[in-house]
């Protein structure tokens, strides 16, 4: 029983396949997910880039107490950065996204360094969508493998009755 004022899940599985540079947005429908469209490509050019085309010639030099120097170096590299900041992009348009209404599932596909950063920014009421995550770079694969790799994973994940 669906009450007026209560927002109802629509039958759609959003599956987002990016890494540090791109994120390619999909949509199918819930169950099924046989019906795949690709409906939004974002490019993040500073993740694509190359740490020495973004970043000084070297580390910076300091000056001790008595006379002494010594070389720093980033607390964060370069790689995380963008990562960093091209995670907090993607979760913004997802967020928009729920609550808007236009997925009721979420599947995340990313290598490794990506998806841990997408799990620490991803907020609670996406994290009780999310039904699947694969460590995977499919970001250059074309629409039909993308779509046959996560439809074996969710098969393969549900209860058997």
């Amino acid at each position: 029983m669906t009450f007026k004022n209560e927002k109802r899940i629509p039958p759609v599985i959003r599956t987002v396949v990016a890494d540090r540079s791109v994120a390619r947005f999909f949509s199918a429908t819930w169950p099924g997910a046989d019906d795949w469209k690709e409906v939004l490509t974002l490019l993040y050019e500073e993740g694509a880039a190359h740490p020495r085309d973004v970043t000084t010639d070297g580390p910076g030099t300091f000056a001790e107490r008595f006379g002494g120097h010594h070389a720093g170096e980033d607390e964060t590299d370069f790689r995380h950065q963008s990562a960093e900041r091209f995670a907090s992009e993607l979760v913004s348009v997802l967020e928009t996204a729920r609550s808007e209404n236009e997925f009721g599932k979420l599947v995340l596909v990313a290598p490794p360094l990506f998806l841990g950063v997408l799990r620490k920014k991803i907020p609670t009421p996406l994290q009780q969508m999310l039904i699947l995550e694969l460590n995977k770079d499919y970001t250059a694969a074309k629409l039909d493998k993308v779509a046959k790799q996560v439809q074996a994973k969710l098969k393969s994940n549900q209860p058997r009755p």
